[in-house]
């Protein structure tokens, strides 16, 4: 009887163990993207392997040994989704490593490159069934790809230094998504194409939240006048999330309070924007922008304040749709202070943000230290009873056509050189020596030009 007991007692235990386990692996598997879904294994050979060498030599063997255009773009983004494993991998069982996550992290960002130069190269459109397809799959593992980096930067949050290197990559990932209707085929076709991706991904808990985080970077890559598309395509996600919060208050409290939690995060990264713009307000932008921006950010402010109370009154669904209208709308006010295209190095460039004096002009300088053009204020006039001294760059120009504050401040200028035609010039040297130059510009300054080299020359007098 005991044994019998002992063994029903394992069998409880087991079934209760396995409970726990599919349990918890359902709550994981919700938010986070599995292996499987990107095509991969649990990856074994990590970056922080002495041996992770052979993996990159069998990659950059397949790399020399595929010559189509479309293969040679669906390779790169195979090896993409072994390198993202690697990632996710490495901070599951070595997050402490920041050296090996940092390593596969700069891997997995020239691996993005290379597949950005790799569309480049294909010359057909979404009309061929092969380029359609290998589009279809770059869409989704990259939408995957940064559902993947914004789980993993929650884990960063005691690492700035690769927090930042994962939203670069993200950045980086967002050029390449862009490609697409840049080059493959129109923004309504690009849009319906994002769209049939994200129905077939798996249903998520925060699905449409972060798919709504997802649109918004890619729409700040867009030009302006393509943005509507995807406007209206975060709309429609912002509407069923709205629809899925309601209904959880009646069913499912756990899901509505972390619900919550998330919206809570949206509006602190609402306040971030918001002052963010208040602070670039303040480096004395120009009149015109100021004002528009100044309209953007009371707009951004009154959804903000909506998306609260909305939230104080646990109207979930309404303060999604309002902070994301508030984060948008300061993202808006962002873009008329800031230049729309960055620099080389990468970094967005403020837009002339100084405003001079009264008889003062704003005038390019060179750029600064990160690479932007800078700016500094000189006078419009000098000398004369204004009596105002030229910037150090700068010369003072008289002339009639000036006011009576006297001159111009006018930029310094590089020395003319005198023209000289190319005609035999001959001259004699101090010494007495007669030679022919090849133009009258080669005399030196202390030799004496003559009209054609004589035979004999005189000696001169201090001999």
């Amino acid at each position: 009887m005991k044994k019998y007991i002992l063994i029903l007692s394992l069998l409880v235990l087991c079934v209760w163990s396995v409970s726990a386990v599919l349990t918890t692996k359902a709550d994981t598997v919700d938010e986070e993207v599995s292996y499987q879904e990107i095509g991969t294994e649990t990856p074994k050979l990590l970056p922080n392997n002495p041996f992770h060498f052979l993996k990159e030599w069998n990659w950059n063997i397949k790399r020399a040994f595929t010559f189509n255009p479309e293969k040679r773009a669906e390779l790169e983004l195979k090896i993409s989704n072994e390198q993202v494993a690697e990632i996710k991998r490495l901070q599951e069982v070595d997050p402490n490593n920041v050296k090996a996550i940092g390593k596969a992290a700069n891997n997995y960002q020239d691996n993005v490159e290379r597949l950005k130069n790799r569309l480049e190269a294909i010359k057909e459109t979404s009309e061929n069934p092969n380029v359609d397809n290998l589009l279809n799959k770059l869409t989704d593992n990259s939408l995957k790809h940064q559902r993947i980096f914004d789980n993993l930067k929650t884990k960063l949050e005691e690492n700035p230094e690769l927090k930042e290197k994962i939203e670069n990559i993200q950045s980086q990932i967002d050029n390449v998504i862009v490609k697409i209707p840049e080059k493959f085929e129109n923004f309504e076709k690009f849009k319906e194409r994002i769209r049939a991706v994200i129905e077939k991904q798996p249903q998520r808990v925060f699905k449409e939240l972060q798919t709504v985080e997802l649109l918004d970077r890619l729409e700040e890559k867009l030009p302006e006048d393509e943005r509507e598309h995807l406007q209206n395509l975060k709309e429609e996600m912002i509407s069923k999330f709205e629809d899925k919060v309601n209904n959880w208050k009646e069913t499912d409290k756990e899901n509505l309070l972390a619900s919550q939690e998330q919206i809570l995060k949206l509006i602190g990264e609402a306040k971030n924007l918001i002052a963010k713009v208040e602070n670039l307000l303040s480096e004395n932008v120009g009149d015109e922008i100021a004002k528009s921006v100044k309209e953007l950010l009371e707009r951004a402010k009154t959804h903000l304040a909506n998306a609260n109370k909305a939230l104080d009154e646990n109207k979930v669904g309404e303060a999604f749709g309002q902070v994301n209208s508030a984060i948008s709308t300061a993202k808006n006010a962002l873009r008329k202070i800031q230049q729309p295209n960055e620099n080389e190095t990468g970094i967005v460039c403020p837009a002339i943000a100084i405003s001079c004096a009264e008889g003062e002009n704003a005038v390019k300088t060179g750029v600064d230290n990160r690479g932007c053009p800078a700016y500094k204020c000189v006078v419009k006039f000098c000398g004369g009873i204004a009596g105002i001294k030229c910037p150090d760059d700068y010369v003072c120009k008289l002339g009639a056509n000036y006011p009576d504050a006297g001159g111009k401040c006018v930029k310094k200028e590089e020395p003319e050189r005198p023209i000289c035609i190319q005609v035999i010039a001959p001259a004699i040297s101090p010494e007495g020596v007669c030679k022919n130059f090849p133009t009258p510009c080669d005399v030196p300054a202390n030799w004496k030009k003559t009209d054609k080299c004589k035979e004999i020359i005189e000696t001169p007098t201090n001999q």
